[in-house]
């Protein structure tokens, strides 16, 4: 093990410490290692669905975008951070004033040079040139892997950026300086950098790295913790999932106001599980770290993999409209387990699970639209109306039995405070409650209430606290090729 100089102060899992043996790098928590030859045979022999339209069909499906970075020299990004995706892993962020890319690829094909370049070819062009980008503080590099780490891109923004600062993984310093940059950062994992004011962490990812024919592994991967005074940026590089490491980045470096997550290259899974991620579990990731938005990347851009070109982004979509209309399921429930407190209703997780699973059978397209969703609503919370007296039993008594089902059920997130804080305070007030006496007054209550105007009312609370961001893309999004968003920060 090598030592951990950078570490400063970040104490973690030794099993996330910097491993290197025979001076070659791996992950301590996993028996991974990377693809074999023939393994890329088999998935070869499989076939691919990744099949690529014609342009007139990409332009439409897929538009690049000429980006405008004029919000980067505006005074509106001090409240938040701005983000532009230029396809593939390579974002620029500004965080604190200062212009930050990762991964940057501005060449049409990855892939090594034999005095022209092979590899993979762009199916979507890059938004714009190197010359054409404003003014460079730093890159951030995740791998040494051709579709992450150009050598004709490093070396136009080296001639363009003299004193462009560079970050990158312990063993790939070498390579930098061969591109002419001259202020090259290595890191093991855990170290930390300064850089006008904001903090570069390098931080684990269960990947690999590999440049030429014997260099397997002789240089480190990760992904960057980029915090300055206020705002705090994740980039988490290519990365299997293992949900222990993304919980002490989150815990140790979090939370992060954005995120930049990968979505995409994740088939056949029995190929790629263990070092790409795939939509499912990057809202995972995003949610282990502590993320307030995240951005998925690393897809639409290279054809690397076997899942239709379009499926990453449609995944993520559709993912997120059954989080969100699962939220506004519960917070339905949870209305009601707040309000009611009486005896006459079945097990809630029973009746939650229930009605999950009926919103999953749903085909997607029928959340797609605010009317749709509140059409949705609307005949849920009619079921809710007719099952909530009979065949229940009292809340206390399920509230004592379940308190570790409902822990796990993360229903602390809905309520904004500590389980056992908010169980506790509801155990008491239904003890000094009148049951039979809150149980007349809710059927006066549905008596007189007409459900179109409490259904309304619920879905404007909804929309007042943010529940229904689908609409906006939700918490996690995608964006075009080019396009630049502004993420207004919570803190």
């Amino acid at each position: 093990m090598t030592d951990q100089p950078g570490i400063d102060s970040i104490v973690v899992d030794k099993k996330f410490h910097t491993l290197c043996e025979s001076n070659r790098y791996r992950c301590n928590w996993t028996d991974f290692s990377k693809p074999g030859v023939s393994g890329v045979v088999k998935w070869l022999c499989e076939g691919s669905r990744a099949t690529i339209p014609k342009q007139e069909e990409l332009d439409h499906a897929l538009p690049v975008i000429n980006p405008s970075f004029d919000k980067y020299v505006s005074e509106e990004t001090t409240h938040g951070i701005c983000v532009t995706w230029l396809g593939h892993a390579c974002v620029l962020v500004q965080i604190d004033g200062i212009n930050i890319l990762t991964d940057p690829v501005f060449s049409s094909k990855c892939g090594p040079r034999f005095g022209f370049q092979v590899g993979h070819t762009r199916y979507r062009e890059v938004p714009c040139s190197i010359g054409k980008l404003p003014h460079i503080d730093a890159v951030v590099i995740s791998h040494n892997h051709y579709d992450h780490l150009d050598y004709n891109s490093v070396c136009q923004l080296a001639e363009r950026f003299p004193d462009l600062k560079w970050f990158v993984p312990m063993g790939v310093k070498a390579f930098m300086e061969s591109c002419q940059c001259k202020n090259v950062e290595e890191c093991e994992w855990w170290q930390g950098r300064l850089h006008k004011n904001v903090k570069f962490t390098f931080v684990p990812a269960q990947h690999w790295s590999k440049r030429g024919l014997m260099d397997d592994n002789m240089s480190l991967w990760g992904g960057w913790c980029i915090k300055g005074s206020q705002r705090n940026f994740y980039f988490s590089g290519d990365t299997g999932y293992y949900g222990e490491l993304f919980k002490e980045i989150g815990d140790k470096l979090g939370p992060f106001d954005l995120a930049a997550i990968p979505i995409g290259a994740y088939c056949p899974r029995w190929f790629m599980c263990h070092h790409h991620i795939d939509p499912e579990e990057a809202l995972k990731v995003h949610e282990d770290v502590k993320a307030t938005r995240s951005i998925g990347i690393h897809w639409g851009t290279f054809n690397l993999s076997s899942e239709p070109y379009l499926e990453p982004r449609d995944k993520v979509k559709e993912l997120q409209i059954k989080k969100i209309a699962e939220i506004l399921l519960i917070k339905v429930i949870t209305e009601n387990l707040q309000t009611e407190k009486c005896e006459g209703r079945e097990k809630i997780q029973e009746w939650a699970r229930k009605k999950i699973k009926e919103l999953q059978n749903e085909k997607k397209e029928d959340l797609q639209t605010e009317e749709k969703t509140k059409e949705w609503l609307h005949k849920k919370v009619g079921e809710l109306q007719i099952e909530k007296i009979e065949k229940r039993q009292k809340i206390e008594d399920f509230l004592r039995a379940n308190i570790e089902e409902l822990k796990r059920e993360k229903i602390e997130q809905l309520q904004n405070e500590k389980i056992d804080e908010w169980l506790k305070r509801k155990i008491e007030e239904f003890q000094k409650t009148n049951i039979e006496e809150l149980k007349r007054e809710k059927i006066e209550q549905l008596q007189n209430e007409k459900i179109d105007e409490w259904l309304k009312r619920k879905i404007e609370e909804f929309q007042k606290t943010n529940t229904i961001e689908l609409l906006d893309g939700g918490n996690f999004f995608t964006i075009n090729i080019g396009e630049t968003k502004f993420i207004k920060s919570l803190q």
